[in-house]
């Protein structure tokens, strides 16, 4: 049941609150729901690692990526994302590009830096994403120049 509602992207507590409704005398908790539900996601990885996941992910859903590589031990340092749509707009409408950094607020402790642009109407859209190693000046150059390449 928690397996089936997970792949509904369900949330813990309304999965916890759907069993209790179901039957009074359940007493399981948010901690076991937690559990199952990552039990689950392993199991849908297969072997892979969960940057090894993400990579899949990417390429699965056909998303323009590149990620930049610690030449020594071959560890992704900082990892560049966009959708095919997100290029698209990013065409028709590249006059106003916002970027906002938000710091280690990931499981990571990496900086996530989100690239948004805005529609001649003054809607927004995601333009790209990346996932920094570092605050430095290096690491943001990158992932601007990966999204003057997608013009």
């Amino acid at each position: 049941m928690v397996e089936d509602m997970t792949k509904t992207s369900m949330k813990a507590r309304n999965i916890l609150l759907t069993m209790k409704e179901r039957n009074e005398k359940n007493v399981t908790t948010i901690k076991q729901i937690y559990n199952a539900m990552s039990v689950h996601r392993r199991s849908q990885r297969d072997h892979r690692t969960e940057m090894q996941q993400f990579m899949w992910l990417l390429e699965r859903d056909m998303y323009m990526h590149w990620c930049r590589c610690e030449e020594v031990s071959n560890v992704v340092q900082d990892i560049f994302w966009t959708h095919p749509d997100s290029v698209k707009l990013v065409n028709l409408f590249n006059i106003v590009i916002l970027m906002d950094n938000t710091y280690k607020m990931n499981k990571y402790r990496m900086p996530l830096l989100e690239v948004v642009g805005i529609t001649s109407s003054g809607l927004t859209f995601s333009k790209a994403f990346c996932l920094l190693a570092a605050e430095k000046e290096n690491n943001f150059c990158g992932p601007l120049i990966d999204l003057k390449s997608c013009f």
